[in-house]
C-alpha cells in the first residue's frame, strides 16, 4: 500500500515538472467576500471535516494570540490579514541572527498559504489572530527550492519565542531535508516549548511511521484528506499526536474538493496539499484556545486538542475536533448583552482576473539589510515545481490595502488537460487557465525523510 502511494506520488511530481502552470481567474471557486467571523466565511470542506465554524466564535476569533510562521516569507500586504501580519524577521543570513521588520519577497508562496490557514478573513482558522511572519528559508535560484539551513530556522524560532509567540507553526520538513535532525534545530524546539509556547510540527509527506518527538507542548501533526482518512502521503504513527485536514488529491490533481485552498502573495489564491497544510489548522485552533482562556497556558491547549479527537488509525489522538475542544472547559458565559470580540478587516471581493508582473525588492526595517534577488517569473517553486508565470513578486513594503478596495486575483489548480467547470449558465466565467501546485509545502520527492 505504501509503495503504490509512492508511485502514484512519484507520477504527481513529474507531471508538476512538466511545466502545466498558469494563471486562471477562479472567482467562481470563491464564496462572496468575507469578514472576520465564521459565520460569512466559505464553508471550505477542511473546516467543515474539523468542526472549525463551531469553534471560532468561542475562541473570539483567535483575537489577541500572537502565532509565528517560520517558513518562507509572508505577504503582509495581503487584503486577507488586514494588517494582521504585524511584524517579520528575516533570519536568512547563516550566523544564528533575524532582522527585526524586514523581508525579502522571492518566488516561494509557501509561507503565505500557511499563514492564510491560520488567520487570513477568508479562510482562516483564527481570522483575528496577529501572525508574526518568520522568513528563514528563502528561494535558491540555483536549485529551484524554496529552502535554508537549520542555523537559521533555529534563529526564526528563537527569535519567535522571544517575541511574544503564543503558537509556532513549522511546515518546513519539506523544504529542508532533515531539519528536524538538526541539532540546533531540535534545541530551539524544545526550549520553545519549555517556555510555554505550542510548537506546532508537521509530521512529513514520506508515509512512513514518525519516530521524532520534541517534549511536551510539541504536536506532530499528520493529513487528512477530504474522506477524513489519513492521507495517502502523510506520516504516521510514533510520534504523531493529532491529525488535520491537509488535502489528498492523489494523481487527479488538486481542486477545492481535495486540496487546501487559502491565500498567496499579490492578492491571489492557490490550492496546495500536504502535512504542511494540516499543521496550520492545528496552530489555528491553538490560538483560539489561548483566545479564549490566555492563562490555559500551552499545557491546557494541548490537554484539550487530544482529548477530544475523534480517534483515527495511525493519527495518535485522532482527528481534531474543533468544536469540541472550544466545548471542552469553555469559560462561563458573559453577562447578557456581552458579545465576543472579534476583529479584522473583511476580506475584498474578487478582482480581475489578470495579474501584472512585478520587480521584487526587499522591504527593510531599520538598519542595512540583505540584498534580495529579483526573482524570475519562471522561477520554480520548492522541490522542482515552477511559479506562475506571471506572478514574480513585487517590491516587500509594508502597505495593507483597506478594505473594500480592489479584491485578489485567485489561483486554483488541477492536473495538465483537466477541464474545470462551474456548475451551470449562471457562474462567473470558466477558468481561463489554473495553477499546478502539487504537494507543496510538503512535495513528495522521493528520498526526503521529513517533508512539511
Amino acid at each position: 500500500m505504501i509503495g503504490a502511494a509512492r508511485r502514484i506520488r512519484r507520477g504527481v511530481r513529474r507531471t508538476a515538472i512538466a511545466g502545466c502552470v498558469t494563471l486562471a481567474s477562479t472567482a467562481a471557486l470563491l464564496a462572496p467576500a468575507a469578514a472576520a467571523h465564521a459565520a460569512t466565511q466559505p464553508r471550505t470542506w477542511n473546516f467543515q471535516q474539523a468542526d472549525i465554524t463551531a469553534a471560532q466564535g468561542l475562541g473570539r476569533d483567535g483575537a489577541g494570540v500572537t502565532v509565528a510562521v517560520v517558513d518562507t516569507w509572508v505577504d503582509p500586504t495581503h487584503p486577507d490579514f488586514g494588517g494582521r501580519v504585524f511584524d517579520e524577521a528575516y533570519c536568512v543570513n547563516g550566523n544564528g541572527t533575524c532582522r527585526d521588520r524586514t523581508y525579502a519577497p522571492d518566488a516561494c508562496i509557501h509561507g503565505t498559504h500557511v499563514s492564510g490557514t491560520i488567520a487570513s478573513s477568508r479562510y482562516g482558522v483564527a481570522p483575528a489572530a496577529r501572525i508574526l511572519a518568520v522568513q528563514a528559508l528563502t528561494y535558491d535560484p540555483s536549485s529551484g527550492d524554496c529552502s535554508g539551513s537549520g542555523t537559521d530556522i533555529a534563529a526564526g524560532i528563537r527569535f519567535a519565542t522571544a517575541h511574544g509567540a503564543r503558537v509556532i507553526n513549522l511546515s518546513i520538513g519539506d523544504l529542508v531535508p532533515l531539519v528536524f535532525q538538526d541539532s540546533d534545530v531540535t534545541s530551539a524546539i524544545e526550549a520553545a516549548a519549555a517556555t510555554g509556547v505550542v510548537v506546532a510540527v508537521a509530521a512529513g509527506n514520506q508515509a512512513l511511521p514518525l519516530t521524532d518527538s520534541y517534549g511536551q507542548g510539541v504536536l506532530l501533526v499528520a493529513a487528512t484528506g477530504p474522506d477524513g482518512q489519513l492521507a495517502s502521503y502523510s506520516d504516521y504513527g510514533g510520534s504523531v499526536a493529532l491529525a488535520a485536514p491537509g488535502g489528498d488529491a492523489s494523481s487527479s490533481g488538486c481542486t477545492p474538493q481535495t486540496c487546501i485552498l487559502s491565500t498567496t502573495p499579490h492578492d491571489t489564491y492557490g490550492l496546495l496539499q500536504g502535512t504542511s497544510m494540516a499543521t496550520p489548522h492545528v496552530a489555528g485552533v491553538a490560538a483560539l484556545l489561548l483566545a479564549q482562556a490566555p492563562g490555559r497556558g500551552a499545557a491546557g491547549v494541548v490537554q484539550a486538542l487530544e482529548a477530544t479527537a475523534r480517534p483515527l488509525s495511525g493519527a495518535g489522538h485522532g482527528l481534531i475536533d474543533a468544536g469540541a475542544a472550544l466545548r471542552l472547559h469553555a469559560p462561563r458565559a458573559a453577562p447578557t448583552g456581552a458579545t465576543a470580540q472579534s476583529t479584522g478587516a473583511a476580506a475584498p471581493a474578487p478582482g480581475p482576473a489578470a495579474a501584472t508582473p512585478h520587480h521584487a525588492t526587499m522591504r527593510t526595517g531599520p538598519g542595512s539589510a540583505p540584498t534580495a534577488s529579483p526573482s524570475t517569473s519562471q522561477a520554480p517553486l520548492s522541490l522542482g515545481i515552477e511559479a506562475p508565470a506571471a506572478s514574480t513578486p513585487r517590491g516587500g513594503t509594508r502597505t495593507p490595502r483597506a478594505a473594500g478596495t480592489a479584491g485578489p486575483t485567485p489561483l486554483a489548480a488541477r492536473p495538465e488537460g483537466s477541464s474545470s467547470s462551474h456548475g451551470g449558465p449562471d457562474a462567473v466565467a470558466v477558468v481561463a487557465a489554473t495553477l499546478v501546485v502539487l504537494l507543496a509545502g510538503a512535495s513528495i520527492a522521493a528520498g526526503r525523510r521529513r517533508p512539511g
